[in-house]
């Protein structure tokens, strides 16, 4: 798939739009159709070509453009990403699909105008893409629908799911995107993002529906586990489904008599609902009388804040009222060698704790229990340097070997596989993996097979810093002196550095 950037500025300004659009050199605003043919140099022969642009149907001369194009590549397919607005034209849309447009793709941001046109930033775009979208399949063109999810479009995610699947009948196909990452990179900063965690319920539940209708469905930006159409959710037990992985991990655990109690970070909001859960799974529940900023895995950076911004608040759960006051209180006192033994943590990880966190000071701890014990292969069981699913332990291992924390890890594996068999292999495929790690801010999953110091890539999984443009091109991941080098045959796409001088780490979990 190769993309041209057609231009058509003044669209309305969809920042999501602009964010997800290809990663390019230059994005001129009314490029000659010389130019954009002039693009065709260094595309493959037969490949697809999208036509890419602010919104490419504002270009006057489109339809002459696509002819131009389809003579210098008869054999390829044409798409165009639109808003489809023009398109509810009967004349327009047939002008051009003979000049050679094969395919079109059309975002949708929800089910309704209130929703959908809060994203565009433009009145009435809802109704003019669905019109478009209806006159398009109406004329038997191939039409593909992009239901984007967007942190304020994610709640309305099954809902836009069952409109495409019900009142645009026709459609060839229905992507699912996450802007979490995209070719462009990642919309940070903004209210768009949105993080797998969060994304599994909906997601599952709206690519189900597709289906449910006949109409293929595919999923992009998602996690590797997240593919082939349905995410592993809901859970088995109803009961679960919705809250935060993690959460539903800790008490799992609980139940299961691995741990005695369990700290949990939640928003304000959330915390409103869960005594309610935590009566009906006969659990007692405490509650933190600080709010902080950061959650659970930054240990140590968090802010005993009542700043309005610090949102966040520790939940202390156990199925005995004693276990939980003495989470409590621990945390409270910033006792963190009582905290860690209260939650059931192995004495040699509080101990490492201990010797790296002092006050004010608070290393990379990841990188810390890597020096303990420095190797290329670890047990998955111990992954903590993947992000976007939580992992098997509560705490970071004082070396990814550590034989009382594994021993942990597979007793609630095992425990997954007979009471949660989906979230076991959820788990499971996520933390079996290669993780480049530079620092808490910047680290990638990766999928692939493993040749040296080489990763031969299938899938990745980018976060913080290390986003770049062009990742969805890297094929292949190797440590060079000081730095992870991700590269598209031997084109160099980015070079991932470690803070202070320290070398990043390239470590496979299997």
């Amino acid at each position: 798939m190769a993309f041209l950037w057609t231009g058509g500025a003044g669209s309305g300004g969809c920042a999501v739009c602009r964010a997800l659009r290809p990663a390019l050199p230059t994005y001129p605003e009314d490029p000659s159709i010389d130019e954009v043919v002039a693009l065709l140099d260094s595309v493959p022969l037969n490949e697809e070509l999208v036509l890419v642009g602010e919104e490419p149907t504002r270009r006057e001369d489109l339809a002459d453009l696509v002819r131009t194009v389809r003579k210098e590549r008869p054999g390829a397919i044409v798409r165009i990403v639109t808003d489809a607005a023009r398109c509810a034209d009967r004349a327009y849309a047939t002008s051009l699909s003979e000049a050679g447009v094969d395919r079109f793709t059309v975002r949708l941001f929800g089910p309704r105008p209130a929703v959908h046109d809060a994203e565009t930033g433009t009145h009435g775009s809802f109704d003019a893409s669905v019109a478009g979208i209806r006159t398009l399949v109406a004329l038997g063109l191939w039409v593909e629908v992009e239901a984007v999810a967007t942190r304020r479009a994610l709640p309305h995610l099954t809902e836009t799911a069952r409109f495409i699947a019900t009142s645009l009948r026709g459609v060839a196909q229905v992507l699912v995107r996450n802007p979490l990452w995209g070719d462009n990179g990642l919309v940070r900063g903004t209210s768009h993002k949105v993080h797998p965690h969060e994304a599994y319920p909906p997601v599952d539940m709206a690519a189900d529906i597709i289906a449910h209708h006949d109409i293929p469905v595919r999923l992009e930006g998602f996690p590797f586990i997240v593919t082939g159409g349905k995410a592993p959710y809901p859970l088995t037990d109803s009961k679960l489904a919705g809250w935060p992985i993690g959460l539903a991990l800790e008490v799992i655990a609980m139940e299961e008599g691995l741990k005695p109690a369990a700290r949990v970070s939640l928003d304000l909001e959330r915390t409103k609902t869960l005594a309610g859960f935590c009566r009906g799974r006969g659990l007692t529940l405490e509650q933190a009388s600080f709010r902080h900023r950061f959650g659970p895995n930054e240990a140590g950076l968090r802010e005993d804040s009542s700043d309005p911004r610090a949102r966040l608040v520790y939940c202390y759960l156990a199925p005995e009222k004693a276990a939980a006051k003495a989470v409590r209180d621990a945390d409270a006192a910033g006792d963190d060698d009582a905290l860690g033994e209260a939650l059931g943590y192995p004495a040699c990880c509080r101990r490492f704790y201990a010797r790296n966190v002092t006050a004010g000071h608070h290393p990379d701890l990841a990188m810390a229990a890597y020096n303990e014990g420095p190797a290329d292969t670890y047990p998955f069981e111990l992954n903590t340097l993947s992000t976007y699913i939580t992992g098997l332990v509560f705490h970071q291992p004082h070396t990814y070997t550590c034989a009382p924390s594994l021993r942990m890890a597979r007793d609630l594996m095992a425990a997954l596989r007979r009471s949660e068999p989906l979230l076991a292999t959820a788990v499971e495929h996520a933390l079996r993996c290669h993780v480049v790690y530079a620092s808490p801010a910047s680290r990638i999953s990766l999928w692939g097979r493993r040749k040296g110091g080489r990763i031969e890539v299938e899938n990745l999984i980018p976060f913080g810093d290390a986003i770049r443009p062009d990742l969805a091109k890297v094929d292949t991941v190797e440590l060079v002196e000081d730095a992870v080098m991700l590269r598209a045959g031997e084109r160099v796409i980015a070079r991932i550095t470690a803070p202070g001088g320290v070398r990043p780490l390239l470590a496979t979990f299997e």
